[in-house]
């Protein structure tokens, strides 16, 4: 289905605030609804379609606009009774698959580059890490609403396939190697730096391969490094 470009860019503008007004009864549903709005407006829904959605909705927040773009491919269907059977299951499932890339994986990775670039006196290498982190999201927030929107449930499968825990799963390695170089860089004693580092490293990917939830492995590297700099 097709929606004009302008309204496309308002809901994308609008999935910036979906946690904007967060609340313990319906979470993000506020926030949902006001980056509806402008579909369902275009679409001319029933004035109500807009309360329907604003029930209760939770996810992590950069997957509901593949949400989102399910929801008004099937009410340009006329298929608004599946869109409100489909978006908690939706929800969910997609929250794992985000929580995984995003908060699991893609933040602890950045964070180290981050430390590791302040530890070196980089300060260009934070902000591109800033940078690259909202790069990612940008394209996984406009890629996954175009997906929704065109295909429907569809659609968010497609997401779910390419963003799967078995495909990005080989991004922590990245965090190993970058946990490594961080202690590295911390400790002042070059001899022991190589093998510290080679230990990390080693350590972190059998973590990786026993499945250890990767923010233990990150906040493990982090606590070291803070407790080898104050012993040193």
């Amino acid at each position: 289905m097709a929606l004009t470009g302008l309204t496309r860019l308002k809901i994308l503008w609008r999935a910036n605030f979906v946690q904007s007004a967060w609340n313990f009864k319906g979470m993000q549903n506020i926030g949902f609804s006001f980056m509806l709005a402008p579909g369902l407006s275009e679409l001319a829904a029933a004035p109500e379609r807009l309360n329907d959605y604003g029930r209760f909705f939770n996810t992590q927040p950069y997957m509901a606009p593949i949400i989102a773009g399910v929801d008004l491919n099937l009410e340009a269907a006329g298929q608004a009774a599946t869109a409100d059977k489909l978006q908690r299951s939706l929800a969910s499932s997609l929250a794992a698959i985000g929580d995984t890339l995003f908060w699991g994986t893609l933040k602890p990775l950045m964070g180290l580059a981050a430390v590791l670039s302040a530890i070196l006196g980089s300060f260009w290498g934070i902000g591109l890490s800033l940078l690259a982190f909202n790069l990612v999201r940008g394209a996984v927030v406009c890629w996954g609403f175009d997906q929704g929107l065109k295909l429907g449930p569809q659609g968010a499968l497609n997401v779910s396939s390419r963003l799967s825990v078995n495909r990005t799963g080989s991004l922590t390695y990245f965090i190993s190697l970058l946990g490594g170089l961080t202690l590295m860089q911390a400790l002042p004693n070059s001899s022991l730096n190589a093998s510290l580092m080679l230990a990390i490293f080693l350590a972190s990917l059998v973590a990786a391969r026993l499945k250890i939830s990767i923010f233990k492995v990150f906040y493990g590297v982090l606590a070291l490094i803070l407790l080898w700099t104050v012993l040193a």
